[in-house]
């Protein structure tokens, strides 16, 4: 299981690496060839074919702590907070007390298209979809650094983390009512390649007679037909057996492990030099066939590990993180269950944007956006100025505030002979690292891409 725990912290550090849906800053541009993912009102004049490979690239990353919790320097290198030589207060000063959260998205589009028949335009594209939502108590980071050092209990509950893969194929189309009106409406067949999560409803931890005493309620639950699961006999007052993380190996996936179904719907109303414009996408779901599944007793067992012993100070990167996910894992005693189907929501997202048009070049306009996912809800306010030059060359700035603080973004849409190109990126307005990371907090969102049009 330390794979699949390392999985989802490799497939959060490439969010925000990089920095699903697509730009929001991309809402206010004329003619950007993916407004249909932020509005299936929103389809180019023009029609396309994305490049494999470079359609269209986008990731995101949001969350009220940042790297510098758990990245530091020593002695000329990086190490982890895990490090005996950085001190506790240095580390937990950097998280919230309570919940931090922490959401991430890679979406990369595999192949597009669009057309025009009798009148009609028609969309249809392929996505790679990838989400990485957690939330982290301040308690279980203090565990962690500080093992029995820091207290006789601790309260780990509202520990969550999900990470979910899946492919889109999708079928846009919009279509006018009148002079002044357009609806659109996406369609999108959904197949489901990894769910992986694990939820911890309650649990206490109490350090008594060099043990750790243990009680709660958890599970951990994930879709992938690869899996080779062990078991092994659990500790006193607990189940018969229960799942070995550590012995679990991955094989190759055989098909599938999810399939669903979405939609999006979208209206602009042309006013004049006033545009009105509102989305819902992704409502929809994927059922899910999960294969391994366990939850813990709800009674009262023993741990004999110890959570601030997971390194010695000498260890690899790798090997801190391998220690780290098996200290934690072997904390509890997850009964191995029968196979588990579950119905998982979409993370539906709400728009509502207005555009004033100044002039044929000169727009200014303001967008709000509320994300409900089951972990990091997200809403936004941001407001825009776009620049349109010769009719070829896109230049929109815009600015906003969001529950993870302030943002502002810039984007590029360049149309000349039969290419378009644009790229563009939604910043955290904070302090940065020289490498250009957010220290206190992670809030940015990146794209680029290029198609041919004709």
């Amino acid at each position: 299981m330390k794979k699949i725990i390392l999985a989802i912290a490799a497939a959060a550090a490439m969010s925000i690496a990089v920095q699903a849906q697509t730009l929001q800053t991309g809402y206010f541009v004329d003619n950007y060839t993916y407004g249909y993912r932020l509005n299936p009102a929103f389809c180019p004049d023009y029609t396309f074919i994305g490049l494999p490979g470079l359609s269209m690239d986008y990731a995101s990353a949001q969350s009220n702590f940042g790297l510098k919790g758990f990245f530091y320097p020593f002695n000329g290198k990086t190490v982890t907070f895990l490090h005996p030589e950085i001190s506790a207060s240095e580390v937990l000063g950097n998280f919230k007390h309570g919940i931090n959260k922490l959401n991430a998205e890679i979406d990369a589009n595999l192949l597009a298209f669009s057309f025009k028949s009798h009148g009609t335009y028609g969309l249809i594209d392929v996505n790679l979809r990838n989400t990485v939502d957690m939330t982290l108590p301040y308690e279980m980071m203090k565990f962690f650094k500080m093992g029995a050092e820091g207290g006789q209990s601790y309260d780990l509950s509202g520990f969550n983390t999900r990470a979910t893969s899946f492919l889109e194929v999708g079928i846009a189309s919009p279509w006018r009512v009148g002079r002044q009106v357009t609806f659109g409406m996406r369609a999108k067949a959904l197949v489901g390649i990894t769910d992986l999560y694990m939820n911890v409803d309650r649990m206490d931890v109490k350090f008594d007679r060099n043990q750790w005493q243990v009680s709660g309620q958890a599970c951990v639950a994930g879709a992938y037909d690869g899996f080779n699961i062990a078991t092994k006999p659990s500790a006193a007052g607990t189940y018969e057996e229960v799942i070995d993380f550590s012995n679990i190996t991955l094989n190759k996936p055989k098909g599938p492990n999810g399939v669903g179904f979405g939609v999006d719907f979208g209206v602009n109303i042309d006013l004049g030099p006033w545009e009105i414009s509102a989305s819902i996408v992704d409502l929809g779901c994927i059922f899910w066939w999960h294969n391994l599944y366990g939850h813990t007793p709800g009674t009262t067992w023993t741990y004999d590990g110890a959570a601030a012993t997971v390194t010695d100070g000498t260890d690899t990167f790798g090997q801190t993180l391998e220690n780290a996910a098996d200290g934690f894992l072997e904390m509890f005693q997850f009964r191995k269950e029968y196979e588990n189907q579950e119905l998982g929501l979409l993370p539906i997202t709400g728009r509502l944007g207005v555009k004033r048009l100044m002039s044929s070049a000169l727009s200014f306009g303001g967008l709000l956006t509320y994300r409900y996912n089951e972990f990091c809800p997200i809403w936004e306010v941001r407001t825009s100025a776009d620049y349109l030059l010769l009719d070829k060359f896109d230049f929109t700035g815009s600015v906003g505030v969001n529950n993870f603080g302030p943002v502002f973004g810039a984007m590029a849409n360049l149309r000349f002979s039969h290419l378009v190109l644009f790229a563009g990126v939604d910043a955290y307005a904070g302090k940065l690292s020289k490498q250009f990371i957010p220290v206190g907090r992670m809030n940015s969102s990146a794209l680029f891409g290029a198609n041919i049009i004709f």
